[in-house]
């Protein structure tokens, strides 16, 4: 068995080409899990139930499927090779430290200077929207219990998310991950985006009937696609074994730092 795997959710509105994987990654074994209509795309190994949970719904998956024969560390990622939060999955995969030891969990949202700092490129025009978006951002700050519906005048464009994320992570945790992980953390914050490599070990720390109830969950909850996606954001760090609140690692611990030839 090859020590290392990755782990692929397709998008849930539209078909997106996966080839890239064959092209560049070929010798990094690989799982595509299919997440809209199984009859509109091709070479999808695995389905998921539904199209719900964004990709949570994928990756609970292929850990039921895959959780007697799990190789040393597994990459969840996206299907699309480029994105805002992740500038090309092509050069990161290549670069990527597998060897989980050091890092049994990270997300792939790293640090490339002071302060936590994010280098990423992105498309959106910050002239035009200097307040909507901002490419360095990290990730919210999850504070259950803290916000309620009679402040909501407090809300605002900006923490909006984190506002909705808190309300409905604690409303769901009895139903979700209560039984497993205790009582819900105070705050949860780590980068966002939901991409990440972790251990085996650290996904073996709880029964599969864990996951097998996580992903019934979103199958059967009354939460929409995205939001039964979003009560995960902010979960994924804390369930594999690191503490409610953490900060993207360097880049040099998660990725080879001398260039390689792709």
């Amino acid at each position: 068995m090859n020590n290392h795997w990755t782990s692929h959710r397709r998008p849930t509105a539209q078909m997106q080409d996966t080839s890239w994987l064959d092209v560049y990654l070929s010798d990094v074994p690989h799982v595509i899990y299919q997440v809209d209509d199984p009859d509109k795309t091709e070479g999808a190994q695995h389905a998921t139930l539904s199209n719900k949970g964004n990709e949570a719904m994928g990756y609970l998956q292929f850990i039921i499927d895959y959780y007697d024969r799990l190789p040393a560390s597994i990459a969840f990622v996206h299907g699309h090779r480029f994105g805002w939060h992740l500038e090309d999955h092509v050069p990161l995969m290549r670069r990527l430290r597998w060897d989980t030891v050091a890092v049994p969990f990270a997300n792939l949202r790293f640090e490339t200077g002071p302060d936590h700092h994010l280098k990423f490129s992105c498309e959106v025009d910050k002239g035009q929207h200097p307040d909507v978006f901002d490419c360095d951002w990290v990730g919210g700050h999850l504070r259950p219990g803290n916000y309620t519906i009679r402040n909501s005048q407090d809300i605002y464009v900006g923490n909006k998310d984190e506002w909705a994320d808190s309300v409905e992570l604690e409303q769901v945790w009895n139903q979700t991950f209560a039984a497993e992980m205790g009582a819900i953390p105070k705050e949860l914050h780590a980068p966002c985006c939901a991409e990440f490599i972790v251990a085996r070990k650290r996904i073996l720390a709880h029964p599969l009937a864990f996951y097998v109830h996580l992903r019934n969950w979103i199958q059967h909850t009354e939460l929409d696609r995205y939001r039964s996606g979003r009560v995960f954001e902010y979960m994924w760090h804390h369930m594999f074994g690191e503490p409610a609140v953490i900060q993207p690692v360097p880049e040099c611990e998660l990725l080879i730092c001398e260039m390689m030839t792709l």
